[in-house]
C-alpha cells in the first residue's frame, strides 16, 4: 500500500531506531487493512480519518478534499528547504474486488499465451 509508505516516512522523521520504526509501520499497516474500504460503494472515510490523525499527531498539517460524500482525499505537505527536488507520494485507500480467474486469463492473453485451463489426465491402463 502506497499509503503505508507515507506513514513510514512520517514515522521516520522522528524515529531513532529501526526496530521501533518497523513496529510502528506494521501497526499502521494493520490498522489500515482493518478498514472496509471496498469500492463499490467506496467507504474511505474511516481510513482517511485514521491517516489524518496519524499525520496530525506528528504535527503535519492536512487538508481534506472530497468530490463525493464519504470518499475524502487527504493532502499533506512536508515543506523542504528548496535545496532538493520535491517528492510526491500518492496513495489511495479504497480497494476493488478482483475476479482472479478473469485476471489470470487477461494476464495470459497480454503475455501472448493461451489462457490457463484445467486439464484432466487419465492414468494409463494397466
Amino acid at each position: 500500500m502506497k499509503l503505508a509508505l507515507l506513514l513510514v516516512l512520517v514515522a521516520a522523521t522522528n524515529a531513532q531506531d529501526w526496530k521501533s520504526l518497523e513496529e510502528e509501520t506494521m501497526r499502521h499497516f494493520q490498522a489500515l487493512l482493518r478498514f472496509d474500504t471496498s469500492d463499490p460503494p467506496g467507504r474511505e472515510q474511516e481510513a482517511a480519518d485514521y491517516v489524518r490523525g496519524v499525520l496530525a499527531a506528528e504535527g503535519i498539517e492536512t487538508k481534506v478534499f472530497a468530490v463525493a460524500k464519504g470518499r475524502p482525499n487527504i493532502v499533506a505537505r512536508l515543506k523542504g528547504t528548496g535545496k532538493k527536488r520535491p517528492v510526491l507520494i500518492l496513495g489511495h485507500t479504497d480497494v476493488v474486488a478482483v475476479d482472479v480467474s478473469a485476471l489470470c486469463a487477461r494476464a495470459a492473453t497480454c503475455m501472448g499465451a493461451a489462457p490457463l485451463t484445467t486439464r484432466t489426465t487419465s492414468s494409463p491402463a494397466s
